[in-house]
């Protein structure tokens, strides 16, 4: 039965509106590009949006969770100090890939004039644009975030609502025609908006020599293995996407990424965790190692029940849902549409245990799974969707949800005995 009292998820609703809005807006994004562009148009953009979501993550790992996970314990006095060591933080990665990023145009396009090469994929332009992209929204990325840890939820409600306006605004706009070219010239103007309300945020910041040590250590401690295992999740996820669009063409890279999104839908809420649960799990350690792993598994199974009746009605309506939201060119996907459905509930099992481990102190265990995921990937991936098409996409694919699951659960016990143990001889 659905325990309501106490519950974390009804009580932190405008969080779960705000990751609703975020993800409903990524879903229309996705929808409107295949509906005005087409699935071969939506395969390019797809494949840059696959490198987006590596740097994306890599900042979470280097930024955004410790800022998330070590912020509640900063003194308020000292706030300002903290926010201001990562935003220094957050500029370097910001302009590290704008550099990176455009390099690789410039010597792509020496390297394409010596050999002769052309790509629908690598266009000196759509590069360098993509790269403005990535410099842009990760600041955006970042002051969002740091709404949600000084507890100002509304205020990134407000901005989320302004970003995802412009860009759905923009791809209707320009509905008639929609290239990759003009998509990102919509995103561009509007993560610009965003950064103009980042830069009147910088008067909250302050600096000094001292707190940049020490804040540095401190993050670093976590940053380190979320970043490791991060870059090896996502290069798996990545490599995973990039196969399936070698193998068997941007067609159906665009169609996979398509019933992706759709199936992700049915997530709408995950990417909200971080922002408070993190609290929560770090303030029940505080009071009782105990109760943090029964409040862990009660609001488990709290969401697992709101969750289970919104994805049997996706898959028992798949084939009227997909033709609604794409075009009929999707349906022969549909089985992989609804094997993506089934692995959500192990997807969303992931997210507790990463977090408790977090705040026991104990990353690392994530970079242990990221490695396993890597090499699983690398030696199998390739093979099996040129053995099996489709279907060996959707094996690997699963890999990334089961074998997670269950190390991370493992480490989770063991950490948490260990922890229960210290307590107990306390």
């Amino acid at each position: 039965m659905l325990k309501t009292k106490d519950n974390i998820f009804f009580k932190n609703y405008i969080v779960f509106i705000d990751q609703g809005l975020v993800s409903l807006g990524n879903f229309i994004i996705s929808i409107l590009i295949v509906k005005f562009s087409g699935l071969q148009t939506f395969g390019v953009f797809s494949f840059y949006w696959l490198i987006y979501i590596l740097i994306t993550n890599i900042q979470k790992s280097l930024i955004i969770t410790p800022l998330l996970t070590n912020s509640p314990n900063v003194s308020e006095q000292n706030k300002d100090y903290f926010f201001g060591h990562l935003n220094i933080v957050q500029f370097l990665f910001a302009s590290f890939f704008l550099i990176i990023i455009i390099f690789f145009s410039k010597t792509y396009l020496i390297i394409e004039n010596m050999f002769g090469l052309s790509s629908n994929l690598f266009q000196q332009d759509l590069i360098q644009k993509f790269a403005i992209i990535v410099f842009l929204s990760t600041f955006f990325n970042f002051l969002r975030k740091e709404f949600f840890s000084k507890k100002f939820q509304v205020t990134a409600l407000f901005l989320d609502i302004i970003v995802y306006f412009l860009i759905i605004g923009g791809l209707i706009f320009f509905k008639d025609y929609l290239e990759v070219d003009q998509i990102f010239n919509v995103f561009i103007l509007s993560y610009a908006i965003a950064f103009l309300i980042y830069m009147f945020n910088l008067k909250n910041y302050k600096y000094s020599l001292s707190s940049f040590k020490r804040y540095f250590r401190q993050n670093w401690s976590l940053a380190k293995w979320m970043f490791s295992g991060s870059v090896f999740n996502n290069i798996s996820n990545t490599l995973l996407f990039f196969n399936l669009g070698v193998v068997l063409g941007p067609s159906v890279l665009g169609a996979v990424r398509a019933c992706y999104q759709l199936a992700n839908s049915c997530n709408i809420f995950f990417q909200a965790f971080e922002n408070f649960w993190l609290f929560l799990i770090s303030d029940d350690l505080k009071k009782d190692v105990k109760q943090m792993n029964k409040n862990l598994f009660d609001q488990i199974k709290n969401f697992l029940l709101i969750l289970m009746p919104f994805m049997f009605a996706m898959i028992y309506f798949a084939d009227f849902i997909l033709p609604i939201f794409f075009t009929s060119e999707i349906l022969p996907f549909t089985k992989i549409y609804i094997f993506m459905l089934l692995l959500i509930p192990i997807l969303f099992i992931n997210y507790p245990f990463e977090f408790a481990l977090n705040v026991l102190q104990k990353p690392q265990a994530f970079f242990y799974v990221s490695i396993l995921v890597f090499f699983i990937t690398l030696l199998l991936s390739k093979y099996l969707i040129l053995e099996y098409q489709v279907l060996g996409f959707g094996i690997i694919l699963s890999s990334f949800h089961v074998v997670p699951a269950i190390v991370l659960y493992i480490f989770y016990l063991y950490y948490f005995k260990k922890k229960k143990v210290l307590n107990e001889n306390t």
